[in-house]
């Protein structure tokens, strides 16, 4: 006679937690609350990389927001709408992104950090079209590289929100590659010009 030995199956209080009690570690115990959680929770993706030209003319590259469009992927249009009529540097900008079927415009809040003296540039933007998105925005932090002076460290910081949880999903497997296929847009761009 084959016997089959089954073990139980729990459920927990108010959460919708499956658990398989062993006296070992469970690979597919989940929780779908807490996955849903994630997946409406700002997501946060960080790259640091070197760049062989000064940090001016990275700076230079990222706070021309108008030019994106000349050689970022999938960027159709790029736009400065205001600027600082101080220093010239814009304060209100956005993109317009094509891929397929889709297009979507945002908006931004734009702030750039000028340490000169230091070498040391920031550059933030916040959307503040909300089509789409409960959050979007990047900051770039632009320093000597520590060992090579003439060579620069970029950081970027690219945080995101969509309302809709099936795209928040699809953005966590892909949103990384997205940020070092910008990173290696700007570098190139960076270096070109600087090597003018």
């Amino acid at each position: 006679m084959l016997t089959t030995k089954f073990t139980p199956i729990y459920r927990y209080g108010g959460t919708k937690s499956i658990a398989r009690i062993t006296g070992r570690r469970n690979l597919f115990n989940f929780n779908l609350d807490e996955k849903r959680n994630q997946l409406q929770s700002t997501q946060t993706y960080k790259l640091v990389r070197t760049i062989e030209t000064t940090p001016r003319q990275v700076y230079e590259v990222v706070s021309q927001i108008d030019k994106y469009s000349d050689f970022i992927p999938y960027c159709i249009d790029s736009f400065i709408d205001k600027r600082d009529f101080i220093t010239g540097n814009p304060t209100l900008a956005g993109l317009r992104v094509g891929f397929k079927s889709y297009d979507e415009r945002f908006t931004c809040n734009v702030n750039c950090q000028e340490l000169t003296e230091k070498q040391n540039y920031i550059v933030e933007a916040e959307s503040i079209s909300h089509n789409l998105f409960k959050t979007l925005s990047t900051k770039w932090t632009i320093v000597p590289n520590p060992r090579k002076h003439t060579m620069s460290q970029v950081e970027l910081v690219l945080k995101l929100q969509f309302h809709s949880v099936l795209y928040n999903s699809v953005s966590s497997i892909f949103a990384d590659n997205l940020t070092s296929l910008a990173m290696g847009a700007f570098a190139k761009r960076a270096v070109n010009l600087g090597s003018k």
